[in-house]
């Protein structure tokens, strides 16, 4: 028998930074390490909302995640085989009690509710009372004068890479607060 987690981090990377983003990358994590990745086409996109400005930084940088997108179908759409690998996922890693993170409960999942919508009719991943804010945490031990260390990457706009180095920071955090009863 699968134990289910306590702690799931999510990040996804997007074309803007208003809700009806473009995305182009989705990853999350358990906190025992088991990940999954999806990178969407330009077709699962062609009614969300695009900045000039975020695609010139991505390319400016060579993002990794931008430069799968950019090389994706116009034509195929990927969005209907995400929602049933990650419904999948969530079946075998998680349980009604599991936490979902991210760096900031206003832009992550807002963003992927409103992607999942028009192909399912609702939202049904995870409640959100177990919504997590991971800059909370920070924010709590910033005050405490404890300053999590990142690896390195934070920011990487690859969101698996991303999610990678906010569950050490969350696993830092919740140790630091006692709180690991499952990490």
């Amino acid at each position: 028998m699968t134990v289910k987690t306590s702690h799931v981090v999510m990040d996804v990377e997007t074309l803007h930074l208003v809700p009806t983003a473009a995305v182009i990358s989705f990853a999350a994590s358990t906190a025992e390490g088991i990940e999954f990745k999806w990178n969407f086409s330009i077709a699962d996109n062609m009614r969300r909302s695009v900045s000039p400005s975020t695609i010139e930084w991505h390319k400016e940088k060579k993002t990794q995640d931008y430069l799968i997108y950019s090389k994706s179908s116009t034509t195929a759409v990927t969005l209907p085989q995400f929602l049933i690998e990650w419904k999948k996922w969530l079946d075998i890693h998680t349980d009604r009690e599991t936490l979902f993170w991210s760096q900031g409960t206003d832009f992550d999942f807002p963003v992927m509710k409103s992607f999942t919508l028009g192909v399912e009719g609702k939202w049904a991943w995870f409640s959100y009372q177990n919504v997590r804010d991971l800059r909370t945490l920070i924010w709590v031990l910033s005050g405490r004068g404890i300053e999590p260390a990142w690896r390195g990457n934070n920011a990487a706009h690859n969101a698996m890479e991303d999610v990678r180095d906010e569950l050490v920071v969350l696993k830092q955090c919740l140790q630091e607060l006692e709180l690991g009863t499952r990490i």
